[in-house]
């Protein structure tokens, strides 16, 4: 791939934000450290997170990825309202990239009038000029500007805040060992890409990857300009292969990726060969991925940058620039009328 040719049509400086990933981890692991948390962050007994788009990725990911090391349950609201359960025993997160997102703010206001436990994460706007408790951040190197591109301030304050909290039990040394693997995956990303264009993408995982399957479509969708799904194995072993016989033209329009892991409950194992089996006999193409790393949190890392290099790529083979999101910004500017 011709660099010359990329910045060409990466006008907006996604290759040099992804290059840059690990400084996100770093920026925020280091300004978290002056973050002071009230005592009563303490009389918890779970976390709500409210976000919206590429704001509610970098908890997501945390939930999936340490399901097995938190201690508290950690749940994602994406709309204007919170759950009639919460209560004086919840911390309340509210993440917006922007400051500015009205679901947010609209989950924000009503916590408020409960009067409950609440934290916000911003890069600025209307939410980082409240009297609240927040943690607001810089985003100086999301050279490509948007929330998606910001993932991995979302991974490492959630990670911080947690730690900080005494909710996450995972060696904060293998954290910072492990965003090595983002940058390991630039050629077999390219190779993906390849195989993807003028497809759909069915991206497949389980357990601690299934966040990251979350992220990739929604990459593959805002960065690449491709439509794309996912699913989690073993739920969709239990309905989704007699969806296959129908329509006829189905096995020339998607491709499966296959995401497989020795992490993964070893009957989870056993699905991927059998689905792999069934997508020969159905004819349809699938890429078998196995991911790297020894530990759940050095695979996530992996594939989160496989992903990111991968949609990038596939915006590249697309002929369109990565960076922008005109059919969002129009739906957005459509909702101010």
């Amino acid at each position: 791939m011709n660099i010359k040719t990329i910045k060409k049509f990466d006008k907006g400086n996604v290759l040099k934000t992804y290059q840059n990933m690990n400084k996100q981890f770093e920026q925020i692991f280091q300004e978290f450290k002056l973050v002071k948390l009230p005592a009563n962050f303490k009389n918890i007994n779970k976390i709500l997170v409210c976000g919206m788009g590429g704001s509610a990725l970098g908890p997501d990911l945390v939930r999936s990825v340490f399901k097995n090391n938190l201690v508290l349950p950690l749940i994602i609201v994406n709309d204007y309202k919170l759950p009639k359960w919460v209560d004086d025993q919840t911390l309340v997160v509210i993440s917006s990239f922007s400051g500015n997102t009205e679901e947010i703010i609209s989950c924000y206001q009503k916590a408020q009038r409960k009067n409950l436990k609440i934290f916000i994460i911003a890069g600025g706007g209307k939410l980082s000029k409240l009297g609240v408790l927040k943690f607001i951040y810089e985003p100086k190197y999301n050279y490509a500007q948007s929330p998606r591109f910001a993932v991995g301030y979302s991974i490492a304050i959630f990670i911080a805040l947690f730690k900080k909290l005494g909710l996450l039990n995972f060696s904060s040394q293998k954290i910072k060992l492990g965003i090595n693997f983002f940058s390991k995956t630039k050629k077999e990303a390219e190779k993906i890409s390849l195989k993807m264009k003028d497809k759909i993408p069915v991206l497949i995982a389980s357990e601690h990857l299934v966040a990251n399957v979350h992220i990739w479509q929604n990459q593959i969708n805002e960065t690449g300009k491709n439509f794309a799904t996912y699913f989690s194995i073993p739920e969709i072993c239990h309905h989704q292969f007699e969806g296959l016989s129908s329509p006829k033209s189905l096995n020339k329009n998607i491709i499966y990726v296959l995401i497989n892991s020795e992490l993964y409950h070893p009957r989870n194992q056993k699905r991927y060969q059998i689905m792999e089996k069934i997508l020969l006999k159905k004819k349809i193409n699938f890429i078998d991925l196995k991911t790297k790393g020894n530990n759940v949190w050095d695979q996530s890392i992996y594939i989160l940058g496989l992903s990111s290099y991968a949609a990038f790529y596939l915006a590249y083979y697309n002929q369109i620039d990565p960076q922008p999101n005109p059919w969002v910004d129009y739906l957005k500017q459509e909702m101010k009328k």
